[in-house]
Order: structure tokens, then sequence, then C-alpha cells
């Protein structure tokens, strides 16, 4: 099938920081392509050099059949992309429209009031693009790249922020577009559920490098319900499995289960092979692997983190500070256990009460030691001892009045005089 974006040793590189590195994509006409890799993988660099916005150090880009060139203006038309900020904060939504179709010469006045209206924007002319909330502003790109009907339609994050009504009308939109128009989609996403229910195949990148191409179709195959039984003997059990019953693809999970794909077989045959070699089941379900579990297998990140083998349940109790310690040091947890438990997981000691009887400290009045006319109490040296006086004594020696005080005494005297003759 023809190609309409073919991406062959894309490389691009700011300063030291290698973000692309060699990357291959390949997307077919009326395909839709998932882009998927964790932040600073790589997929917005890759993105703005398929829309024009970057120049490509190394690789070529070809869209339509056509080598791309940065600020090709010939193929805006046939190009629809929503990624980048709108740089026309001033304008209203329809005028921001209006203004991209007299530049690429594609839709209409009618098309413009019908992806308003499907996204639930509003029509008024006098409220600017800056005043929009940060889901109007996102529901303002996708109208921007869906106008004028293009052939190909790019997407760098087109699910932030949206409600989720705006989420579905969008996915019924890419949709309806491949269907009624063959046009061909590039999405990236973080929300890989979404992903799964509208993408065709998958291309995963991590740290700027293609990790996997994968199909919608071999994605199921992986992606589906299996047994997990769990058993006295779980490596007892899994030899007998293997020989009496023949299950295919039985395997061992990182708990020392024993999961297998599911499928039609005697289940009581499989209890009777169990119990006459005296090996006692402790549990037996259904469980799924995800999208999102398969995506973590492919990166080796652990997700089981609540596994007492693992170490999960002392995960769970660790502080910030006890995380980020065994982040840098790359230390192994240790298996949960209450006697082991560290001594800062203890119950802490509650403080001793403070005696009221005890005297406390005077606090100092600053303000007051200002005051004109007044010895602070904690400048008070004692007097002389040929005086005769000693520190106690000047400690109980009544506070002299300041001046503003006793002129403030006696105006407010004489205001009230009146009232007391």
């Amino acid at each position: 099938m023809e190609a309409v974006i073919e991406c062959v040793d894309i490389s691009k590189r700011f300063d030291q920081v290698l973000a692309n590195d060699h990357l291959n994509l390949r997307l077919e006409q009326g395909k839709i392509l998932g882009l998927i890799g964790v932040n600073g993988s790589g997929k917005s660099t890759l993105l703005n050099q398929i829309a024009g916005f970057l120049p490509v150090d190394q690789g070529l880009i070809r869209l339509l059949g056509e080598q791309l060139k940065p600020h090709h203006a010939s193929m805006r038309s046939h190009l629809g992309y929503a990624g980048i900020d709108i740089c026309m904060p001033a304008l209203s939504a329809i005028e921001i429209l209006e203004h991209k179709m007299q530049l690429t010469g594609n839709g209409s006045q009618t098309e413009i009031f019908e992806l308003l209206d499907f996204f639930g924007l509003p029509f008024e002319r006098n409220k600017p693009y800056r005043k929009y909330s940060l889901g109007m502003q996102q529901k303002l790109r996708l109208c921007l790249a869906f106008l004028g009907h293009p052939e190909v339609l790019v997407f760098d994050e087109p699910l932030n922020a949206l409600d989720p009504i705006a989420i579905r009308r969008f996915r019924e939109l890419v949709l309806y577009r491949r269907q009624n128009d063959h046009a061909s989609f590039l999405i990236s996403s973080h929300i890989i559920s979404e992903l799964y229910q509208v993408c065709d195949s998958f291309c995963i990148i991590h740290q700027g490098r293609n990790l996997q191409d994968i199909e919608r179709s071999q994605l199921d195959e992986l992606c589906r319900d299996y047994y997990c039984l769990d058993t006295d003997n779980n490596r007892r059990a899994f030899a007998l499995l293997e020989t009496l019953l023949k299950i295919p693809n039985l395997q061992l999970n990182s708990r020392g289960e024993i999961i297998f794909p599911q499928q039609n077989f005697d289940s009581r045959q499989l209890m009777r092979i169990l119990l006459d070699a005296d090996l006692g089941i402790k549990s037996l379900r259904i469980e799924a692997i995800t999208f999102d579990a398969y995506y973590a297998s492919l990166l080796n990140v652990e997700t089981d983190l609540f596994n007492p083998s693992k170490g999960g349940q002392i995960y769970q109790e660790l502080s910030m500070r006890d995380r980020f310690t065994n982040a840098m040091h790359q230390t192994t947890l240790p298996v949960f256990d209450v006697s082991l438990r560290p001594e800062h997981l203890a119950t802490p000691t509650k403080r001793p009460m403070v005696d009221s009887s005890e005297e406390r400290p005077r606090r100092s009045e600053p303000l007051r030691d200002l005051r004109k006319g007044e010895e602070s109490p904690t400048d008070t040296k004692p007097a002389n001892s040929a005086a005769g006086v000693t520190a106690e004594a000047t400690k109980t020696e009544p506070r002299k009045k300041t001046r503003i005080f006793a002129d403030l005494e006696k105006s407010y005297r004489a205001k009230t005089e009146k009232y007391y003759d």
C-alpha cells in the first residue's frame, strides 16, 4: 500500500541532546498510526519535522511521495497539524479559522461553523483566543487541523485538557474522516487506552530510537485474558501441567504464579491432577494483560510495586526522603517484615507535655523599648552595690509612663470629662 508519510533515518540534535536517532516511520494511506513514547523520547520533535516547522539534520521525510522541505508552503493544503500553540491571541475562533482558510485555500464558512458547533466552541467574534480556557484552546487546534478535509492529519497530544465528551467526539470524527475521506492519521498521545480504540498500528519509540512497530492484530494476541494459578508448589505444578495437559504458552510471572492463555480445556482434569499430586490450590483467577502493562514490560519498568516479594509494602510505607535515597543509591528494598521494620517507621512517641507551673521566659517588646523616655526591661542593669540597690529591687520598681501614653490619657480625660460632671 502507498505510504503518505515516510521517515527514513531521521536524526535531530539540539546542542548536546540527540532528540531523534535514526528514526524510521511509515504511515500508509487510510490508516491510523499511534506514536507512543515516554516524555522526552522525541515524539514532538519528529512531528514538528513532519509538519515542516523544524529542519531535518539527517535523513529524509516524504509526504505524499514528495520529499518534504522546511516551510514547504505547497504541502500545507494536504496536511492538517495540531500541536503548536496559536500565535494570534487577539483573534476569535472564527477569525483564526477564516485566516487559515485564506492561507490554504481549503474549507468554507459552513465547515467552520460545523466544526465550532461539533466541538462546542463559541460563535461570537468579540471573545479573543487568549480568554479561552485550556480545553477550549485545544478544541480550536483540533478544528484547525480538520478544516479543509486534508489528506494527512498529524496530532501531537490531541486529548490534552479535553473533557470526556470532547474526547469521544474527536474519536468519532477521526473514524468518520478515515471512512469517508480515506484520510490518514498520525496521532501521538500518552492515553494508550484511547489510541487502542482507533489505531491500526503502533510505533513505539524510546530515547529517540525505534523500540517496536506492532500491528493491532498482533497486540490483540499479546493483550488477552489468561488464567493465573497459585498452588503450594508452583514449580512442581508447572511441570505437571506442561507434561500431562500440554498447555501451550505456560509461564511463571514475577510473583511465581503460573499463567497460561484462556482456552477451552477441562478444568476438572486440571483440579484432579493437582489434587492427586497432593498440591493445594490457593487461587485460580482470570486476569488480563493490558496495553499499559505490555508497554511497561517493553521498557523494563516494574509495575508491581505492592508485591511483598518485591518490597512493595515497604515501598508503600517509606517516606519521600527514603524513596529518593534508595533511588540515588540504587538499593534493593528488603522483604517486608514487621520484625524488621525500620526505626523511622516505628510508632512515634508522644512529646512530653510542658509543665504549666514552670516560668516561661518573657517575650521581648522591641516597640516598647523604642519609645521615648522608657528603659527596656532587658537592658536594665543592677545598680551599684555601694548604693545599696539590688537587681531584684530594679525589677519590682513600677514602670514609668511614657510621654506618648501620658498625652493620650490626658486627651481622653479631657474629652470624657463632661460626661461625668
